[in-house]
């Protein structure tokens, strides 16, 4: 029951995960926005990912730049 128990604990870990990602943009005239995204779980985290990507290129269209 014990290693039954351990594996389920350890299946549990091995899928999920979590993410908070952002990015800093800035505009030529001086705007600043932040591009953030979190995610939990195996769906939420490549989610947050692709969220946080698209309004990168929806800023980057809008003229903005990634800071450094």
């Amino acid at each position: 029951m014990k290693k039954l128990f351990a594996l389920l604990l350890f299946m549990s870990f091995l899928f999920t995960g979590c993410a908070i990602v952002s990015t800093n943009m800035q505009h030529p005239d001086g705007r600043r926005l932040e591009c953030r995204a979190s995610g939990f779980g195996w769906i939420g985290a490549p989610a947050a990912l692709i969220m946080r990507h698209e309004c990168v290129n929806n800023l980057k269209a809008q003229g903005f730049v990634e800071e450094n």
